[in-house]
């Protein structure tokens, strides 16, 4: 029996944590978690702030869902605040959060078959999702898309072309397939590491782990940001295993062109769908000019209402956040004790 450790620290955006595998063969018989290696106090962190100066912190909780959680911080903030969203900034944070997904999902096809070997069809994924943080950059000005998501709506700078998607989906579809094709891919990921639905319920799983072991929740179709119409579908496989993980991404990365090239037929390249709205200026990165320093001596400032306390105002917002969280740990796990 040999034990392979992986981590704590990993390549790419993602989070720490440490992973020590007792293996025989290709059999592991044992796996020892260790997470938590950066307790950042997020929500002492979002204390004291403005909500313009919460907004950076939020798309920097994890590098590679900077849409997801500016969203998250945006919608506590709205409801909070009783801010009104325009359908069209609706439709254009949908947009953002489909991107988001596609240049997660091909990142995640390529390592997958890297794990097993194919490192040509990794580095022909890297390609495309190297281009894929290019046309984030177009659309928002940013890579990981921070600044597209903003309080009251949001902001593009452009909006995809639907020809260069087209060439994203013929290029996707090629390393699927090549993938597919390859014998040992195949046979290595058929049966490996099978989730079940049941312990897949039990433990919470969400998204497209979830999805790949039957269970068919999606947050676009229980909470959606706007009108999807036909071209959001939602793919289900129940073997549970990396198979059905990997057909699981390769089938939402269609799903997601569609709606992208959905979405662009009622944006306007170039346009702030946000009436008034401008692109912030990122307190966080331009710290050495006096970015935070000018907000401390206006504690009104942090006051989303006129009826509260400054740090009222402050814990409301912190409040809204945990209730949602809250309210999503009771839909998707019902059995689980929930706390504060």
């Amino acid at each position: 029996m040999y034990e392979i450790p992986v981590g704590p620290v990993h390549a790419g955006l993602i989070e720490p944590g440490h992973f020590r595998f007792s293996v025989v063969g290709e059999t592991i018989l044992k796996l020892k978690a260790r997470l938590w290696f950066v307790d950042k106090g997020i929500e002492k962190l979002f204390q004291g702030r403005t909500i313009e100066r919460g907004l950076p912190l939020a798309e920097r909780i994890s590098g590679d869902t900077a849409v997801g959680h500016a969203l998250a911080y945006c919608l506590a903030v709205e409801e909070a605040t009783g801010a009104p969203v325009p359908e069209q900034a609706r439709r254009a944070r949908a947009l953002l959060l489909e991107l988001e997904r596609l240049h997660n999902h091909v990142a995640d096809l390529g390592a997958l078959c890297n794990d097993v070997g194919h490192g040509i069809l990794n580095a022909h994924a890297q390609r495309i999702r190297e281009q894929l943080l290019r046309l984030n950059h177009d659309t928002t000005g940013h890579r990981l898309l921070r600044g597209g998501v903003v309080p009251g709506g949001a902001v593009l700078r452009s909006v995809p072309d639907p020809a260069r998607m087209r060439a994203f989906r013929n290029d996707i579809r090629e390393i699927v397939a090549l993938a597919l094709g390859h014998g040992t891919v195949r046979d290595r990921f058929t049966g490996t590491a099978v989730l079940s639905a049941e312990a897949a319920r039990d433990i919470g799983c969400l998204g497209y782990v979830a999805r790949a072991s039957g269970l068919p929740g999606d947050a676009r179709t229980a909470h959606p940001l706007c009108d999807y119409g036909e071209a959001l579908t939602v793919p289900v496989h129940t073997g549970g295993d990396v198979l059905a993980r990997f057909l699981i991404r390769a089938e939402e990365i269609e799903a997601s062109l569609a709606l992208v090239e959905h979405f662009t037929e009622g944006l306007a390249p170039g346009a702030a769908v946000v009436p008034g709205a401008r692109r912030r200026r990122d307190p966080l990165r331009h710290r050495h000019r006096g970015g935070l320093a000018r907000h401390h001596h206006h504690p009104r400032r942090t006051c989303p209402r006129r009826d509260l306390e400054p740090g009222q105002a402050r814990r409301s917002v912190l409040l809204q956040l945990a209730r949602a969280a809250r309210r999503a740990r009771r839909h998707n796990c019902p059995g689980l004790p929930v706390d504060e």
